[in-house]
């Protein structure tokens, strides 16, 4: 991004910033979650109940998910 910025592609220089889940979820607008469906047993990573209910109170009331 640094590059396009330089190069005059790209107006404004962007960056990334990385946070953790709370900060992030309470921070957006949209969440979109794309991740495959798997179960435990399925494989040592399951995703499924990737996120749990506490994780709601960090979106806000405005937000969709």
């Amino acid at each position: 991004m640094d590059l396009l910025h330089a190069e005059g592609v790209q107006k404004e220089k962007t960056w990334i910033k990385y946070v953790d889940v709370e900060e992030a979820l309470s921070g957006a607008d949209y969440v979109s979650i794309h991740v495959p469906l798997l179960r435990e047993g399925e494989t040592d990573k399951p995703t499924y109940h990737l996120h749990q209910r506490e994780d709601a109170q960090f979106v806000k009331p405005t937000a969709y998910l």
